[in-house]
């Protein structure tokens, strides 16, 4: 499932108030994910600690696969959520790059399968759609991802991931954690809802 608490990060574009109440979705739709630039820097508490994500911008090689920092820990992440490293890294890009651009309500969809070739693990990823988010006093615009990940067989459970992505910097700006059903294994985290606390942007 493995995504990284630490992995929140991202920010977004003030486009007035009469934008974001008459048009929000047709804002969104003229938006595309673009890794937060070097300079920017979110911070965010969670579980009484305050964490900093400092971003470098994209990797010259890919400019999906985003170069940033977690106190201090540097990694590179396809649009600042995917390890290198997931082996279902290509499957999981392409569908946040699906529903990334698209409209609200967009869908897309992975599987995993078994040994058996029975399917074990299923992600589905949806677009909620443009929202605003205060950040320090400041109102953000941002896009809200949902991916509801259900596992089948023995243990079956069901889990649920809200990132909130900012619409100017890219950066996350809110993660919301929570169990749908299904027993706690020990290898889930508590749910979780944190929200930056800032947000630095680089000047242009």
């Amino acid at each position: 499932m493995g995504y990284s608490l630490g992995g929140g990060a991202c920010s977004a574009a003030i486009m007035g108030l009469t934008t974001i109440l008459l048009a929000p979705w047709q804002a969104h739709a003229q938006w595309a994910f673009h890794c937060p630039e070097a300079g920017t820097v979110v911070t965010y508490e969670l579980a009484g600690k305050m964490n900093t994500v400092s971003y470098e911008g994209a990797d010259p090689t890919n400019g999906e696969l985003c170069v940033r920092s977690v106190n201090g820990q540097r990694g590179r992440m396809f649009f600042g959520m995917v390890g290198m490293g997931n082996a279902n890294a290509v499957d999981l890009t392409s569908a946040y790059r699906e529903v990334l651009s698209g409209p609200h309500g967009k869908r897309a969809q992975t599987s995993n399968y078994g040994p058996t070739g029975v399917v074990s693990l299923v992600h589905e990823f949806r677009n909620e759609g443009v929202d605003i988010l205060e950040i320090g006093g400041e109102r953000r615009q941002i896009v809200r991802i949902a991916d509801t990940q259900t596992t089948f067989g023995r243990g079956a459970l069901q889990l649920t991931w809200r990132f909130s992505f900012d619409l100017q910097t890219g950066a996350v700006l809110r993660v919301l954690f929570q169990q749908d059903a299904g027993h706690r294994p020990a290898y889930v985290p508590a749910d979780t809802d944190w929200t930056a606390t800032s947000i630095k942007v680089p000047k242009p």
